[in-house]
């Protein structure tokens, strides 16, 4: 598992892209491509003046806490109704840990924002495009 800043701040893992396959989605539901799973830690926007400290190969992470997702699936709806999300969040223990995790980030950057954030990783939409999971 690795941390990896491309625009967000997220936890890629050659795992995420697996986890999927263990669920029945309806028909309607896209998978993403297993490359394209991972975990948003911080959105774009707050991060947004920080990338060059992100992108430099001497920022250094706390260390990574261990991952567990729930066993069902979060089905999320956009309010106008144009897009649906199929979702793991993770567990309580977890969801604490990364609040944490992404404390320790954003103090060392001098961020002050907090994000009200619920880690999970999106499994599938209506389009397997990753931009268009419900936020």
């Amino acid at each position: 598992m690795r941390v990896a800043f491309d625009g967000i701040l997220m936890l890629k893992d050659t795992s995420f892209g697996k986890i999927g396959k263990r669920y029945k989605l309806p028909e309607r539901a896209v998978p993403l491509q297993p490359a394209q799973c991972h975990l948003t830690l911080v959105d774009w926007r707050i991060l947004q003046p920080y990338s060059d400290i992100l992108k430099d190969p001497s920022f250094q992470y706390p260390p990574i806490p261990k991952i567990q997702f729930e066993n069902k699936i979060w089905h999320r709806v956009k309010h106008d109704g144009t897009k649906e999300s199929w979702a793991l969040k993770v567990t309580p223990s977890t969801q604490k840990a990364l609040e944490k995790f992404v404390e320790v980030i954003m103090r060392d950057l001098g961020i002050k924002t907090r994000e009200n954030r619920i880690f999970h990783i999106s499994l599938a939409n209506l389009t397997g495009k990753p931009r268009d999971s419900v936020r």
